[in-house]
């Protein structure tokens, strides 16, 4: 699965700002809406690069104006102006479900903003959410400004924020944990047999069955639930029924069935028939005893 991020195609409005100063660390606020790991940092570099090598770190708020640090780390790579470019973490760093954390990047003088990004709302894009500025849908007890500056340098927690929610284009390489889910259906089965097929179900479940055999096929049933069966015999097919259920069974014999073997082993009320047909000659010779 591949990793995510918040923010897409989102670019800066102002591609190369500077403060004129040292130490600058700007960060965005969000949360993810699933626990997962987050791999690194993105973020989008300025035109101009920057006099010193950045540093990518990673921050819990603790408060409005505080936070506690989970990772950080120095760019490896080289400065390429105006794109996104990422810095892995030595280890992934672990992160519950719907807990604030702000990425960073901290180096000296230049940087890029997007104006207005959270002033109005939200930017959610998979299972991460870019929170609006000046609130807290998380419910951790202050408001937070989102578009986070700090003019001290590493290690030191974004703890100001313009009021305007302004998009420093700081993100995530976000992998979120393993999911599985347990899924249950209802069936309705139509089974064809024919040649020497054999079919063979145990039923724990509410089933409409409707089988036909030919030929030879010969078929075994271990039910737990109330069967509709409706069977045609024809040349030399052989039914087996165990059934602890209630049936209604149709049993239809034609041609020259000699030979043909019905076992019913079920206890099934008759009423009266017509007449009584003794099977096991040729069509031909077959009488009728007297009606019981």
């Amino acid at each position: 699965m591949a990793d995510e991020s918040l923010f897409t195609s989102q670019v800066p409005t102002v591609p190369d700002a500077s403060d004129g100063g040292t130490g600058l660390t700007r960060g965005q606020v969000m949360y993810a809406i699933v626990a997962g790991n987050v791999k690194g940092i993105r973020w989008y570099s300025s035109t101009t690069a920057p006099p010193n090598t950045p540093t990518l770190e990673l921050w819990t708020p603790t408060s409005a104006t505080t936070g506690t640090k989970l990772a950080t780390k120095a760019y490896t790579g080289s400065h390429v102006g105006g794109t996104w470019q990422t810095q892995l973490f030595d280890t992934p760093v672990h992160v519950s479900a719907n807990t604030y954390f702000v990425p960073c990047v901290s180096q000296d003088t230049r940087y890029v903003f997007r104006a207005s990004t959270f002033n109005a709302g939200t930017i959610t894009n998979g299972n991460l959410v870019g929170i609006q500025d000046n609130t807290d849908p998380l419910a951790a007890g202050y408001l937070i400004g989102n578009g986070r500056l700090n003019f001290a340098g590493p290690n030191a927690y974004p703890d100001f924020s313009p009021g305007t929610g302004p998009g420093y284009l700081v993100d995530v390489l976000f992998a979120a944990d393993f999911t599985t889910q347990d899924a249950s259906a209802t069936l309705s089965i139509a089974d064809t047999l024919a040649s020497t097929a054999v079919a063979v179900r145990p039923v724990t479940a509410t089933l409409s069955v409707a089988d036909a055999l030919s030929a030879s096929a010969s078929a075994s049933r271990a039910a737990d639930t109330a069967l509709s069966i409706a069977t045609t015999l024809t040349a030399t097919a052989t039914v087996i029924r165990g059934v602890s259920a209630s049936l209604a069974v149709t049993t239809a014999l034609s041609a020259d069935a000699s030979g043909g073997t019905v076992i019913p082993d079920i206890d099934v009320k008759v009423g009266k028939p017509r007449r009584t047909w003794f099977v096991g000659q040729p069509r031909s010779a077959w009488t009728t005893g007297a009606p019981r």
